[in-house]
């Protein structure tokens, strides 16, 4: 039956305080010589795999669930579903380095298994490695039996594509994900954005269909959209696009307001989980002595190359007087 997460966490509590779970190196751990990683299969990591999933149910609980996924990686060293666990782990909690090292171990335990070559896939992106992120994913997905979603799989190969401007693979890749479920709104936010970023207003193969139908697929796309956002929004719930986003899909300004609010405090509330403890507080200090002239300013931005935020600024800089401002351009694209 059911467990509480209360109750799972006084349990995973006692087993994490008996144990030191504080680092896990996967160079500590020998397998047999005639062990198989394809075959291993240790029950309880299968049972320790569900306790780690109830308890990330709870925010509070979320640093006690990584003890235990790496408390999992010394009872069956040996089993590439714990170092996938504690990959998958750690990467929710921003530990990206030592997800790609648990899963990149898992992978060398169990070269045919999907979950590590998809837990590497995701480490990787996340550590802007974009080319090898679509590599394992792609690995993952062949191999089939991955526990992440296949649209969810899909629509990371698609977010790696369009991180290095290759705008064609990823607007496939979005559309495999739909293909993969239709009710997935992720894949539908990033579809229409990366359309929207080359002004690609086409409706692809639908749209000899939809001028038969009179209707459009593109138009179809941003209503449903845009109900999904005003329905999370009405719940209480977090909408699915960014802020930046909302402005691109012309939502309603106070729509967009809330968006911004709460996107804000989830990041904050994100990033304390994965730091473990508190956010520092800045205090910012304003001085009201005048600034030596020429002011100067930098503009930092990962779209100032092949990126239409890129072409359009230059239109900005010619309305700068030279003679009071001073302008730097910072690109951070990887």
């Amino acid at each position: 039956g059911a467990i509480s997460p209360s109750i799972l966490a006084h349990v995973a509590a006692e087993a994490v305080l008996k144990n030191d779970v504080t680092r896990t190196d996967p160079g500590d751990c020998a397998c047999p010589d005639d062990f198989n990683g394809n075959t291993t299969r240790d029950p309880r990591v299968t049972f320790l795999r569900e306790v780690v999933s109830a308890l990330f149910q709870d925010d509070e609980q979320m640093p006690l669930g990584l003890s235990l996924a790496r408390f999992a990686t010394r009872l069956a060293p040996c089993d590439a579903r714990a170092w996938s666990m504690l990959s998958e782990t750690a990467l929710v909690l921003l530990r990206y380095d030592e997800a790609e090292r648990a899963a990149a171990h898992g992978v060398e335990l169990a070269p045919g298994l999907a979950d590590v070559h998809c837990a590497l896939g995701l480490a990787k992106y996340r550590l802007y490695l974009y080319n090898e992120a679509i590599e394992q994913l792609e690995m993952g997905l062949e191999l089939g039996g991955c526990r992440l979603a296949v649209h969810d799989v899909e629509n990371t190969i698609g977010l790696a594509h369009m991180n290095q401007h290759n705008v064609h693979q990823a607007i496939q890749a979005f559309k495999r994900a739909r293909s993969a479920h239709p009710g997935a709104i992720l894949p539908l936010v990033h579809y229409l954005f990366t359309k929207l970023s080359v002004c690609d207003w086409s409706n692809g193969e639908d749209e000899q269909n939809d001028a038969l139908n009179h209707t459009s697929s593109w138009e179809k796309d941003l209503q449903d959209l845009r109900g999904v956002v005003e329905r999370r929004l009405r719940e209480g719930s977090i909408a699915p696009v960014v802020p930046y986003h909302a402005t691109v899909f012309s939502l309603p300004i106070d729509q967009v307001k809330e968006i911004t609010i709460r996107f804000a405090q989830s990041e904050c509330a994100r990033t304390a989980r994965g730091e473990g403890g508190s956010l520092p507080s800045f205090a910012i200090a304003w001085t009201k002595r005048r600034p030596r002239l020429p002011l100067r300013v930098g503009f930092v931005s990962t779209d100032l190359l092949s990126h239409s935020v890129g072409k359009l600024i230059r239109g900005v800089f010619d309305y700068i007087d030279r003679s009071k401002i001073m302008t730097f351009g910072y690109a951070v694209t990887p």
